[in-house]
């Protein structure tokens, strides 16, 4: 049977139910349930059943990783209705996990059950550590600007001719960059055929 614990967020600080019988656990639920230091209801979050392989108890809103294949993903515990992302797309109510893969920079939804959960890493939760959300955010906003980058720097060496800045080497440090630069080249050689001239936005380095 799965061991019933709760925690919750009043706005500032974390509190756990521990291990309750029903009396405890509506006694606790009375306590925590009142509004919280900003002024709105604490959010209650349920212990998912499951432990990390430190003993970490994982709950719902917190932030898990894992080391996948030279990968690293980040994902939120979250509980509620859902649909899968890829695969047969299952829908049900419960546990899942919203992941963002680094490399794709794309969020899915996961079945929770469909990971081996208990190897991951409990680096924090959504509401006491939420610059690990910013800093997955600014890390997919930093590549998109690297790639479009990359784009314009080989748009500008198509239209303009190579230089040491529209063909630097740092352009090709991935190959996602390198696709980039070669589809802006290859679109500005064609512009330049067609007599086509588009402003160039300068980088600064």
């Amino acid at each position: 049977m799965t061991e019933l614990k709760f925690r919750a967020w009043d706005g500032k600080n974390l509190f756990l139910s521990g291990k309750c019988d029903n009396y405890q656990l509506g006694e606790w639920f009375d306590a925590h349930s009142k509004k919280g230091l900003n002024g709105k209801e604490n959010i209650i979050m349920q212990f998912t059943g499951i432990k990390n392989k430190n003993g970490n108890s994982i709950f719902e809103g917190d932030i898990l990783s894992e080391k996948h294949k030279c990968v690293w993903l980040h994902f939120i515990v979250c509980f509620g209705e859902y649909k899968e992302s890829e695969g047969n797309k299952n829908e049900g109510v419960g546990f899942y996990l919203k992941a963002f893969r680094e490399d794709t920079k794309k969020y899915q939804i996961i079945n929770f059950y469909k990971k081996k959960v208990e190897d991951f890493e409990v680096i924090g939760n959504i509401y006491e550590n939420p610059e690990l959300l910013i800093e997955v955010k600014n890390k997919r906003k930093y590549d998109d600007e690297r790639l479009e980058e990359a784009y314009q720097m080989g748009l500008d060496s198509g239209i303009n001719g190579a230089n040491t800045t529209n063909c630097n080497f740092s352009l090709f440090d991935t190959p996602d960059r390198k696709g980039a630069w070669e589809q802006g080249n290859k679109e500005g050689l064609q512009n330049k055929k067609e007599g086509k001239r588009k402003p160039i936005k300068r980088w600064k380095w």
